[in-house]
């Protein structure tokens, strides 16, 4: 039998190469076993992994059982067999087999808690809650709409450097078909010539209008300084690299207005640096986004899709009411989601609504904030952003939004959709440990389909 490349994927989906992965071998089973050993088990491992690769799991299980014999402290070989348990629908022998490999680890691998979670998450599943969850989802704004109101909206145009787009933008809102609005624009510092370009354009608005030029403060800033200049009831950003659609400021007023909400977003058309559409299809970064921004119809509710990712994908998205601003406080200084951060914080008090027409167009160009976002800034921003929402979505007993994303609103939903949506770092150990021993009385063994996604 020729041997399986440990510089292959590991079968585990974590992304990382088998050798980084499941393919280490336990430190503390190496120190107590004779090197000897250690090789039968290394070989063992390897064998187990290429029957996972030719889908022969019933081999891979008995080879993962054999390592496990001859020393049971591999947390690689525990972790992969509760991935294959976990595929043949025992999510209790699963969980424990996990639950092990963690322990002998220190709880420190995320693949490891990431799968664990994702055991509890279809444990957990079954247990009528569904049924219950049909009901909760009731409309968030049943009553207090105010249909035909026409209140005056701010634009709030921050701009940096965008000399070649500003005016795209600024004559989107010119061509508004809803005619009750102020703008406001503000060059943050920009080097390009764009406060000579937007003076130029804002001679020609139909609306009333005004400029500030100073030095570079950044978005965050910028866009607080823009609100605070305004007086209208409700505010829209827009960014200066993309635009609205004729129909945008109407829709977000009916919409949002008329339903009595404080404040929502609609569907994000992409486009390119020439106003072209992009294909997700072809182009990595639109792939990402619409993934994303596709949540806002999939889940319970807008507020879930809001804690799975920023399903508005901008601040330039983004409608509110200046009393929701003023209740939950100006936009944080954060380098990448400001936007996100802004929109959890909104959810606390007030569920959004989400027109689905496409009435944002989000350019995609070189320069930018997105096209650095997934690094490590970025990453650090939303762990600490998640990891902050969360600990209130735990402890809230009474928030004011009735279908917040919260434990004491949806129970083990809320903890189900969590786990199933990656976010099993957010927990505490134990509290994973305790939501483990809880599966076989939530009839962890039930639902026997294999070939379960996410792992």
């Amino acid at each position: 039998m020729t041997s399986t490349s440990r510089n292959r994927l590991c079968p585990c989906g974590s992304g990382n190469r088998y050798k980084d992965c499941c393919g280490r071998l336990s430190d503390a089973a190496l120190a107590r076993d004779e090197v000897p050993a250690a090789v039968t088990i290394a070989r063992r491992m390897n064998d187990a992994l290429m029957a996972q690769q030719s889908k022969d799991v019933h081999r891979a299980e008995r080879i993962y059982r054999e390592v496990l014999a001859i020393a049971p402290d591999v947390p690689d070989a525990l972790h992969m067999l509760g991935v294959l348990r976990f595929e043949s629908g025992d999510y209790n022998e699963a969980a424990k087999l996990i639950v092990r490999a963690l322990d002998l680890t220190g709880w420190r691998f995320p693949q490891f808690r990431y799968n664990l979670g994702l055991v509890i998450a279809r444990a957990y599943r079954d247990q009528g809650e569904r049924d219950r969850l049909a009901a909760r989802r009731i409309p968030a704004h049943a009553s207090g709409g105010k249909q035909g109101a026409r209140p005056t909206v701010a634009v709030v145009v921050p701009c940096y450097n965008h000399a070649r787009f500003v005016k795209r933008a600024i004559d989107s809102v010119f061509s508004q078909t809803y005619r009750r609005i102020e703008l406001v624009v503000i060059d943050d510092g920009s080097r390009d010539g764009s406060p000579e370009l937007i003076r130029r354009v804002l001679a020609d608005s139909p609306f009333p209008c005004q400029i500030v030029t100073r030095e570079n403060r950044g978005a965050s800033a910028t866009i607080n300084e823009g609100i605070a200049l305004s007086s209208a009831p409700f505010v829209n950003i827009l960014n200066s690299d993309d635009w609205f659609s004729d129909d945008r400021i109407e829709l977000m007023v009916n919409h949002v207005v008329g339903s009595g909400a404080e404040w929502g977003f609609s569907g994000t058309a992409l486009v390119d640096d020439r106003d072209r559409a992009i294909d997700p299809r072809y182009d990595r970064r639109a792939r990402t986004l619409s993934t994303i921004a596709d949540a806002a119809s999939r889940q319970a509710t807008i507020g879930f899709a809001f804690l799975a990712g920023n399903v508005a994908i901008s601040s330039g998205n983004l409608f509110f009411s200046r009393s929701l601003f003023e209740r939950v406080g100006a936009f944080d200084a954060l380098r990448y989601n400001h936007d996100w951060e802004f929109g959890l914080r909104a959810l606390r008090v007030a569920e959004p609504v989400f027109v689905p027409a496409q009435t944002y167009f989000y350019r995609l160009h070189d320069s930018n904030t997105i096209s650095d976002a997934v690094g490590g800034g970025g990453m650090k921003e939303a762990n600490a952003i998640l990891g902050e929402f969360f600990r209130w979505a735990l402890e809230e007993k009474a928030s004011d939004n009735a279908v917040a994303p919260t434990m004491q609103n949806w129970g083990m939903h809320f903890v189900c959709f969590c786990l199933n949506s990656g976010l099993a770092g957010l927990f505490e150990p134990e509290a994973l440990r305790g939501l483990a021993a809880g599966i076989d009385a939530a009839g962890g063994g039930g639902d026997q389909r294999a070939g379960a996604s996410g792992f």
